[in-house]
């Protein structure tokens, strides 16, 4: 399955470990922005009005989970009412 990311809050260089694997954003979101990464790579930042702010391509993909238990942690830097959402898509 395939991972979607959608980040919400303010945060400075979040960070997913997906399977042991880190997936690092090199952005600050402030409150009422949202990242969004659905094709693995490609993320990009939306203000409240969903006007596009930043954007920018992951170095690797998002890796792709396999079947059972997968672990995932988020980290980041100055977190006020972060949010995390997680979708698998199954191809």
């Amino acid at each position: 399955a395939a991972l979607e990311i959608e980040l919400c809050g303010a945060m400075s260089r979040p960070q997913l470990n997906v399977g042991g694997q880190p997936v690092l954003f090199p952005v600050t979101l402030k409150p009422g922005e949202r990242l969004i990464c659905r094709d693995r790579q490609a993320w990009r930042v939306l203000d409240a009005k969903r006007a596009v702010r930043s954007e920018g391509r992951l170095e690797s993909k998002v890796p792709i989970l396999r079947s059972g238990a997968t672990r995932i942690e988020f980290t980041c830097r100055d977190p006020d009412r972060a949010r995390v959402c997680l979708v698998k898509r199954y191809d």
